[in-house]
């Protein structure tokens, strides 16, 4: 040793009973200081690389606070999810979930038939208009034929989802 306060990298290492790289790098995330270039002063590392490993075994810091690990942040994670899981599978038996099957074979449904409506307006709105008016009908005639179809489907669709027509269509959250 060049002097009893202080030691190289390399001694350090050594003494520590980790590699040159380690000592570097916990001098340059400031767990130990260094005293000069390439030096350390026991009097500050010892107490200091203490300290450090200390609060690893408490779980109170990971590697560094830049977030390579943090143990208190990583328990309260871990503590949000199993409190997540335990809230939705109270809600589950309490059958306030939906299976995601269940939702597209609904939709799935409903698209079956918004579609068959749409699909027949035109034959139904041109057989009305031929037998209501003949070759005089009018526009307004069109128009409010087509529109008789697009609420005799509206109603459908509300009746195949329990919908009352006196109520107005709820919006989309």
């Amino acid at each position: 040793m060049a002097n009893d306060a202080t030691m190289s990298t390399e001694e350090l290492a050594q003494l520590l009973g980790v590699s040159r790289q380690t000592v570097n790098e916990l001098a340059r995330r400031g767990v130990i200081p260094k005293s000069s270039r390439g030096r350390f002063d026991l009097a500050q590392v010892v107490p200091a690389y203490c300290r450090h490993l200390r609060e690893q075994a408490a779980g109170r810091r990971g590697r560094d606070a830049e977030g390579s690990l943090d143990l208190v942040q990583e328990r309260s994670k871990l503590a949000r999810a199993q409190t997540l899981r335990t809230q939705m599978d109270i809600a589950e038996r309490q059958k306030a979930l939906i299976a995601r099957s269940e939702v597209y074979e609904e939709g799935h449904k409903l698209a079956v038939l918004v579609l068959n409506h749409l699909q027949q307006i035109a034959p139904r709105v041109s057989d009305r208009i031929a037998a209501e008016f003949g070759p005089t009908a009018t526009g307004f005639d069109v128009e409010r034929c087509i529109q008789e179809e697009i609420d005799l489907a509206t109603d459908d669709f509300r009746q195949a989802n329990g919908y009352d027509r006196s109520q107005p269509p709820r919006e989309a959250a």
